[in-house]
């Protein structure tokens, strides 16, 4: 005995095309917020590298700069009264003002590349969150296909609707 499955499709399912156009809508948002997203952690990673960098680019210099010191002090103990270390002693002076003022130039650019840093994982954060409430809103308008029932695409609006504020939430962080 064979069983024959009829599916009544309605030639002129309207609600069925604003579905359709509603779920194709979503789905071109969540490609957005998607490509924001990435670029995001993409300039997380970066900010990070930058700023790690400049770290080791400070501590370079600190160390540098404690060195001199260190022969400073040396000097000042080996040879007191010599001329020659007069000169070095002045040298090492102009040096360390010049390495003091690099230092702080140096923090602050790696304190400002950090915080920069911050910013690119907190927007991440939202855009991650903003991809994932269209994904669902794009499933749930999906299902109206298969259940033809009109709550799923109105939940998938509200998700959309909830996404898109978050989406643009991140977009407004600075």
């Amino acid at each position: 005995m064979e069983m024959e499955a009829h599916h009544e499709i309605k030639e002129h399912d309207s609600f069925g095309k604003f579905i359709g156009v509603q779920t194709a809508i979503l789905a071109v948002l969540l490609s957005v917020f998607t490509i924001f997203s990435h670029r995001e952690h993409t300039n997380t990673l970066l900010y990070s590298n930058e700023a790690s960098d400049s770290w080791a680019h400070y501590q370079a210099k600190r160390i540098r700069s404690y060195q001199l010191d260190m022969n400073s002090d040396l000097i000042k103990l080996l040879a007191p009264a010599s001329t020659e270390a007069v000169k070095t002693l002045s040298a090492y002076a102009k040096q360390t003002v010049k390495y003091d003022k690099e230092l702080e130039e140096i923090k602050a650019e790696a304190q400002t590349t950090a915080k920069a840093e911050g910013v690119a994982h907190h927007k991440a954060g939202y855009f991650d969150l903003a991809e994932a409430l269209f994904e669902i809103a794009v499933i749930l308008s999906s299902l109206y296909f298969i259940s033809r029932k009109k709550l799923f695409p109105s939940i998938g609006i509200v998700f959309a609707g909830i996404g898109l504020l978050v989406g643009v939430c991140g977009l407004l962080i600075h």
